[in-house]
């Protein structure tokens, strides 16, 4: 089974990429990254302080960053490195936020 790590687009802003290998799910993805590009446009637009911007990524998009989790993790059932792929996505997830507030910092 090969792993793919499928970056999903939303221009100017980080992604949460896919560690596993179900293309199922990229509509999933893309939703979660729209999610997360439309919070720093309106971040962006609100002119958030850094500090503000980075208390408020938490909470962004969590409804779906949170069904895009437990669909994954069921997508993963039978895998045998689940747990793996499961910390790999949670990694992703943190990083990408993590990529957005040091791009909202540097604008």
């Amino acid at each position: 089974m090969a792993i793919v790590a499928a970056c999903l687009s939303v221009p100017g802003t980080a992604q949460i990429t896919n560690p596993g290998d179900n293309p199922s799910l990229n509509q999933f993805f893309d939703g979660a990254n729209q999610c997360l590009s439309d919070f720093d446009t309106k971040a962006k637009a609100k002119k958030l302080s850094v500090d503000s911007y980075k208390a408020a990524i938490d909470g962004a998009c969590v409804d779906k960053i949170k069904t895009l989790r437990a669909l994954y993790m069921l997508s993963m059932e039978r895998n045998p490195n689940q747990d793996y792929h499961i910390e790999r996505f949670d990694a992703n997830v943190k990083d990408a936020k993590a990529k957005m507030v040091s791009d909202y910092a540097m604008r």
